[in-house]
């Protein structure tokens, strides 16, 4: 109901009233003066009074039409144009606030946008990390045949990729090189940098390793960590004997990131970790193995925040040449 219903609700009634006291009075009391001039003053007074509530009414709803307007502009989404009210200070400071309502509902569909762009980049540069990933590991293993060495790859990927370039070469002798780098800088910026810069230098993470006629894993590193082998036939982890270790059909070597590393305090620690696994599962073959290790890994990656991708190389030796 308008304001001005209202006033005509509340006003009409004594407006009746005194048309029927006039009324009265012009049929009983004609020729009393004195009452008539109190009816009339009554009369005008109330008249007045109702005229001047219209006119108070309209400078009040007039505007409040309008800022319901302007309200209904800022609801379909149009945040440009000022509110500017003319009246009574209270519709002022309403029409104000609906201007500095306006405002920060700009600003924050502004910031809403620019985080929305930046996700959208972010997500992007993610997805561009993880296909660019899988060509420097994952291809080249699928890529790669030897029918003396069987290669599987474990991993566990965190929220910014890290970068673990792999290649594999099969030589004629039937030696097969191993060349494993991983990038300094998380993200696509580091797997970028980890393709076009120079290898090796000081700041990079890399090993070279080569496995000579299946009989020795030989290996240099810088930064990274050092290769396992476990004897299926002593059921542990062999020794190394100088960047050198014999090797004998069925064993498996393992080679792990940085990402893996960091989630142990102590070397011998990591030992422990593949034994666990390994005591019972390396001679069931390479696919089961791989399986209770990735079980493993989901449960390391439970216990303990991922900020770096973990990646682990099984490699078998199936026979010797």
């Amino acid at each position: 109901m308008s304001i001005r219903t209202r006033l005509l609700l509340l006003l009409l009634p004594p407006l009746i009233t005194l048309v029927i006291l006039i009324s009265i009075f012009f049929y009983f009391n004609w020729y009393n003066e004195s009452i008539l001039i109190i009816l009339v003053s009554a009369g005008t007074t109330l008249l007045v009074v109702s005229i001047s509530a219209f006119l108070v009414a309209n400078t009040i709803s007039k505007p409040m039409q309008k800022l319901k307007n302007s309200a209904l502009v800022i609801a379909a989404g149009d945040y440009e144009e000022n509110i500017a009210i003319q009246g009574p200070r209270e519709i002022v400071d309403l029409a104000n606030t609906l201007n500095t309502m306006r405002e920060c509902l700009q600003e924050n569909l502004s910031r809403f946008r620019e985080i929305s762009a930046a996700r959208e980049r972010m997500y992007g540069e993610y997805e561009c990390s993880l296909l660019l990933q899988h060509h420097m590991l994952e291809k080249v293993v699928e890529g790669y045949h030897n029918p003396h060495l069987e290669v599987r790859t474990l991993k566990v990927t965190s929220s910014k990729p890290h970068g673990l370039f792999l290649l594999l070469k099969l030589l004629s002798n039937g030696n097969t090189e191993i060349s494993l780098s991983e990038a300094s800088e998380k993200g696509f910026l580091g797997m970028y940098q980890l393709l076009t810069e120079s290898l090796p230098n000081s700041k990079s993470f890399w090993l070279n390793a080569a496995i000579i006629q299946n009989t020795s894993l030989q290996y240099t590193l810088q930064n990274m960590p050092n290769p396992l082998v476990w004897s299926i036939k002593e059921g542990r982890i062999k020794e190394d004997q100088n960047g050198t270790i014999a090797l004998e059909p069925n064993d498996l070597i393992f080679l792990v990131n940085r990402g893996f590393t960091k989630h142990f305090e102590d070397p011998n620690h990591i030992k422990t970790w593949f034994s666990k696994v390994l005591r019972h599962f390396a001679a069931e073959g390479l696919d089961l193995l791989t399986t209770m290790l990735n079980h493993e890994l989901a449960f390391l990656a439970k216990k303990q925040h991922i900020d770096l991708d973990i990646h682990i190389l099984c490699f078998k030796v199936t026979t010797a040449l």
